[in-house]
């Protein structure tokens, strides 16, 4: 497996609560997901589900409390805990789930959604066919040792 730049992943698409598969450890999918707005009251019965905000801020509603979180914050929902995601801004959010996991739990509904595999190689072919290098982020700060990580100039063998 190559190395996975997340914040690009991020740029390759824009709709909201529909989950992107950019890893897989095992039998879990490493997914990102864009969420704005409320989504509904659910609960997943067989298994706990893990939620890492990466950008933006994310409001976990549960029965008892609601758990705010910021960037580089992260919560684990209990399995058989209902609960529903709120994100009053976009926001970005990877997620660590069982590949068999649907991402509306028990509810069903409008906002159940198949999970779609995002992978480098087709970033870089696309960039190909466009004839110019992908779209890499500017380096950012790091968070906990304040300096600046380069980039190469292409991500693409």
């Amino acid at each position: 497996m190559d190395p996975v730049n997340v914040d690009t992943m991020l740029t390759r698409f824009a709709e909201h609560w529909s989950p992107k598969k950019i890893a897989q450890i095992n039998d879990y999918d490493v997914r990102i997901v864009k969420l704005q707005g409320e989504f509904t009251w659910h609960k997943h019965d067989d298994t706990d589900e893990f939620f890492l905000v990466l950008n933006g801020q994310l409001t976990i509603q549960m029965r008892d409390r609601d758990v705010v979180l910021g960037p580089r914050e992260l919560f684990v929902v209990p399995r058989g805990a209902e609960h529903c995601p709120r994100a009053d801004t976009e926001t970005a959010v990877l997620l660590l789930e069982p590949s068999s996991v649907i991402n509306i739990g028990d509810a069903g509904g409008e906002f159940t959604a198949e999970v779609e595999t995002l992978s480098l190689r087709s970033t870089c072919d696309r960039a190909r066919q466009q004839d110019r290098p992908p779209a890499i982020p500017p380096s950012r700060p790091s968070a906990s040792l304040g300096q600046r990580f380069s980039r190469p100039a292409t991500m693409c063998a």
